[in-house]
C-alpha cells in the first residue's frame, strides 16, 4: 500500500512482484472491554500512517460499515504503539510480531484477530512488494529480470535448506538465530507460481489456492472481503493484485491519506514475471515449504 501512495504521488515506480505476505504475523490486540469490531467506535488505536497496519484497520472498518472518523488514530511506530497499549494509553494496537508480543502482556488484553484468521492473504491485503523505477526497467530489462530471477532462486534455496539459510541471514544481520526464526514466523514467502497467480498470469495459483505444506489453516469462516469490498466477487481469486491495488488507492483517498489516484495498470507491471515463466523458471523454483517457524 505504501507503493500505491508513492505511485499516486507521481513517483515513476512499478510493482513487479509480491515477495511475501502476512499469514498470522499481524495482530489486533484489544483491551478487555472490546469483544468485537462492533465495540470499536469511540476507541483509540495505534498504528503507522499510510502503512500496512493502518490499511488493515481502515479495511476492517469499511467491511464492518464503521466510519473512519468513529475511532481516533494515534500515529505511532510499532514499538511505540506496543508500549502505549501496554501502559493503557490505547484501546487497540494494530501491530505485528514481535511487537504485538509485548502488547498482549497488558492484563486483560486479548488478540481480537490476526491476518491468518482474518484471511487477508486471500487478497494480499498485508503484503510486501518488489518495486523498481520504471525508467530503469525500460532501459535495463535484462538486468531487472536477472535481479528478480535471483530473488526467486534464493527463496527457493532457503526453503529447501532452512537451517543453512537461517544461519546465513543471522550472520549477515548479526542477529541471534532465534530472532531470525521469530521474524519469519507467520509469513509466506511467495513462489514464482504464486506470483503468477497473484497477477493472473497463465494457470498460476495464488496463495489462497496453494497454502504451503505444513502451514496452519484458518479455522474462521468466510472472510467476506470479496462480497463487501470487491463487488461481490469470490474471496479467493487469481489476479487479485489489480483490484487490491485499486482498493488501497480508493480507501486512502477516502481516509484523506492520498490526494491523487493511479490505476493499477499504471502501478503494476507483469513483464518480468511473464519473462521468467517463458524461460521455464516456474518449475525450477517451485518449493512451497513452510520453513523456519518456531511459533509463539
Amino acid at each position: 500500500d505504501t507503493m500505491v501512495l508513492t505511485r499516486a504521488a507521481g513517483v515513476p515506480i512499478k510493482i513487479v512482484a509480491i515477495p511475501a505476505m502476512s499469514y498470522g504475523l499481524d495482530e489486533m490486540i484489544v483491551s478487555k472491554e472490546i469483544k468485537s469490531i462492533k465495540d470499536f467506535p469511540g476507541k483509540t488505536y495505534g498504528a503507522d500512517y499510510g502503512f500496512l497496519n493502518h490499511m488493515w484497520m481502515l479495511l476492517t472498518l469499511k467491511r464492518a460499515g464503521i466510519g473512519f472518523d468513529k475511532l481516533k488514530h494515534i500515529v505511532m511506530l510499532p514499538q511505540d504503539s506496543a508500549a502505549a497499549f501496554n501502559s493503557g494509553n490505547l484501546d487497540i494496537d494494530v501491530n505485528y510480531i514481535p511487537f504485538s508480543i509485548q502488547s498482549i502482556k497488558r492484563p486483560g488484553s486479548h488478540i481480537l484477530k490476526t491476518s491468518l484468521s482474518d484471511r487477508t492473504w486471500e487478497r494480499g491485503l498485508i503484503s510486501e512488494s518488489i518495486s523498481v523505477n520504471e525508467k530503469w526497467l525500460r532501459e535495463k530489462p535484462d538486468v531487472a529480470k536477472e535481479v528478480l530471477r535471483a530473488w526467486f532462486e534464493a527463496v527457493n534455496w532457503w526453503k529447501e535448506n532452512p537451517e543453512k539459510g537461517n544461519q546465513i541471514v543471522a550472520k549477515g544481520l548479526d542477529w541471534p538465530l532465534a530472532d531470525v526464526k521469530e521474524n519469519q514466523y507467520a509469513a509466506i514467502m511467495l513462489t514464482l507460481d504464486q506470483n503468477l497467480g497473484a497477477f493472473g498470469i497463465g494457470d498460476g495459483k495464488p496463495v489462497c489456492m496453494s497454502i504451503p505444506d505444513g502451514a496452519p489453516r484458518a479455522t474462521s469462516g468466510p472472510s467476506g472481503w470479496g462480497k463487501t469490498l470487491f463487488g461481490g466477487t469470490p474471496d479467493c481469486i487469481t489476479g487479485y493484485v489489480y483490484p487490491t491495488y485499486n482498493l488501497f488507492n480508493d480507501v486512502y483517498m477516502e481516509a484523506g491519506v492520498a490526494d491523487a489516484k493511479a490505476d493499477a495498470k499504471e502501478g503494476l507491471d507483469p513483464t518480468l514475471l511473464n519473462n521468467l515463466l517463458a524461460d521455464g523458471y516456474r518449475e525450477k523454483y517451485s518449493s512451497n515449504k513452510w520453513i523456519g517457524r518456531i511459533g509463539k
